[in-house]
């Protein structure tokens, strides 16, 4: 998930003109917040990182929003060809800056 973060291979690069046709959607508001939609096509190499190489080789068309203060991402939602057929994706993100912990996953295998 970090890598969604990273400067060089994240969110920044699509936001800073990766995003091809990009189009603002207009201010919206969802549950009381504030945020821009934005829609566009994301390339291939930008997918494959939002989805952990999970689809790879094929442009995307995505809606995202964006909180209007801070912009950073809020929600991204695109659908893409898998195996399996198509399969819909919907990234929520929240609580940018909060403390958190992370569980080892031995850890939570143990019980511990």
């Amino acid at each position: 998930p970090t890598l969604l973060f990273s400067p060089d291979v994240g969110w920044r690069p699509l936001l800073n003109g990766e995003l091809e046709n990009a189009e603002l959607v207009g201010l919206e508001e969802v549950d009381g917040v504030s945020r821009y939609h934005i829609t566009g096509s994301a390339p291939a190499v930008r997918i494959e990182t939002i989805t952990a190489g999970l689809v790879s080789e094929q442009d995307v068309a995505v809606d995202l929003w964006l909180d209007p203060d801070t912009g950073h991402v809020l929600e991204v939602v695109f659908d893409a060809e898998t195996a399996a057929g198509v399969s819909t994706w919907q990234l929520v993100f929240f609580d940018y800056g909060d403390d958190m912990t992370i569980v080892p996953p031995e850890e939570l295998l143990r019980g511990g």
